[in-house]
């Protein structure tokens, strides 16, 4: 279950490239890769000190005292360029991962994340209680594009770490946890009470419960009754009084995006009624019970877990199972397995078409060459040679231009048959993801959520239900009867 970690290094590189390359650490350099560079400290420093300088048209070197050269105890505020991209990538100890298969991972790891062309120094760690592998990346590749480490490629790196650690047997983390966009002062802040942005969450929360918001327009009106300043578009925009700029109400937490916003308006009832969910029948009730716990959670405030992606993913997953008429887990499973056939057959088909048609392009070609130098008295020896490779033509009767126009126009009509099979398969693909998406989903909400435990307090529930009908009829006659 590897872990990757990010540092920007942007002073001192050397003291970096050298504590990753500290035989202390590492075995004594056992356990140490350098990609399009060297793994001594110093030689690697100087490669890496090379590209940069010639990319980048600045010092590789900055450390703290450079600041003297501005004439202030204050930092600069241009942005520093990074040196050295420094990744981490953990393994856990329960894993039992061997110093060699790690070396070898993280050096797999390093070639499909960042390519071929960039120096990259790969040093598998064992002195602590679990091993782990650093990398020092220079900025720029050998061909001087940049590499910018932002949460997407982050994310894509962790992709990359996920698939090959499977490969190698190893365990991931199924649900990471999702990305905290509130920062450190504004958690304090809300913590005291005193954070903005938690008072224009709780004016939204109270505003979707309104009768009269029914979509985020009406939700941007009522804000701007309140003194807000709200723009819509793709994101909404707001601005709060005494606030110098606008924020998108996405950064206000789980729950805020436009999409979910309007999601949460939709759903203002909160839940899904006990009456609604009696109308269906096998995994359909079962997952209508599912989903109606997670609802609660979610509108409820008790689960950190579930969030609203989560229910907007639940209430698809109902609305496909009964659309489907789909009342069994194995029918879902079954509609999952024959879709991935599918996309395979038609991607094999697709692939064995576009070997046809390169075949036939490669003849045309061949054939173009063949008639023009069948035409000729004489062949000098380089000429004769090529003759001789194209000389197959003949075989798949080729002899004139009209056969050459023949093949042409039939590979006109491949490459048509070739673009409807690329949609088809489009289409497919696109089934197979849906349904796999899906899969997952109803898996995952399943085992958080086992039934047994849900129909109990279900019953529970409707057992109280009851009770409450039946106090409320007996108050007024008792009321009568005094």
């Amino acid at each position: 279950m590897p872990i990757i970690k990010y540092i920007a290094v942007h002073s001192t590189p050397l003291s970096n490239i050298e504590y990753i390359l500290n035989g202390e650490k590492n075995d004594e350099m056992k356990y140490a890769t350098g990609l399009n560079c060297t793994s001594s400290p110093q030689a690697a420093y100087d490669e890496f000190r090379r590209t940069f300088e010639l990319c980048a048209k600045e010092r590789f070197f900055k450390s703290d005292m450079d600041l003297k050269n501005y004439g202030t105890d204050e930092k600069p505020r241009f942005k520093e360029k990074v040196r050295i991209h420094h990744y981490v990538q953990s393994f856990d100890p329960k894993e039992n991962v061997s110093p060699e298969e790690a070396h070898k991972i993280g050096v797999e790891w390093a070639k499909k994340t960042f390519g071929e062309n960039i120096q990259v120094i790969v040093s598998t760690h064992l002195d602590r209680g679990h091993i782990h592998n650093h990398f020092a990346i220079c900025p720029y590749n050998l061909d001087g594009k940049q590499w910018y480490a932002n949460y997407t490629t982050l994310k894509r790196a962790r992709k990359i770490s996920d698939e090959i650690s499977l490969e190698h047997g190893l365990r991931i983390i199924e649900n990471p946890k999702h990305k905290n966009t509130m920062k450190y002062s504004e958690w304090l802040a809300k913590q005291n009470g005193m954070s903005w942005k938690q008072n224009l969450a709780d004016e939204i929360d109270k505003l979707i419960l309104r009768d009269d918001v029914k979509s985020i327009s009406d939700l941007s009106k009522k804000l701007n009754e309140l003194g807000y300043k709200v723009r819509e578009g793709k994101y909404l925009s707001i601005k709060a009084p005494k606030q110098k700029n606008a924020i998108r109400s996405f950064r206000l937490g789980d729950g805020y995006s436009l999409e979910n916003l309007q999601y949460r308006i939709e759903h203002k009832e909160k839940e899904i009624s006990l009456s609604a969910i009696q109308k269906y029948s096998g995994i359909q009730k079962e997952y209508a019970l599912c989903m109606r716990k997670m609802q609660i959670a979610v509108f409820k405030k008790k689960s950190k877990k579930t969030t609203y992606s989560d229910l907007q993913k639940s209430a698809e997953l109902l609305t496909y199972l009964s659309s489907n008429n789909i009342t069994s887990a194995d029918e879902l499973e079954n509609r999952l397995n024959v879709a991935a056939e599918n996309y395979q057959t038609i991607m094999q088909e697709r692939k064995k078409l576009s070997s046809q048609i390169e075949k036939v392009e490669k003849l045309i070609e061949d054939g173009k060459v063949y008639l023009s130098l069948s035409e000729k008295d004489f062949l000098t020896a380089d000429e004769k040679k090529i003759y001789d490779k194209v000389a197959y033509v003949e075989e798949h009767n080729i002899n004139n231009i009209s056969d050459i126009t023949e093949r042409e126009w039939n590979l006109e009509n491949l490459k048509k048959d070739l673009a409807d099979l690329k949609v088809k398969e489009e289409e497919k693909k696109s089934e197979r993801d849906f349904l796999t998406d899906i899969f997952k989903t109803y898996k995952r909400d399943i085992e958080e959520n086992p039934y047994d435990e849900i129909l109990r307090r279900l019953e529970e529930e409707q057992q109280q239900e009851q009770l409450d009908e039946q106090r409320q009829y007996d108050e007024p006659n008792n009321k009568i009867w005094r």
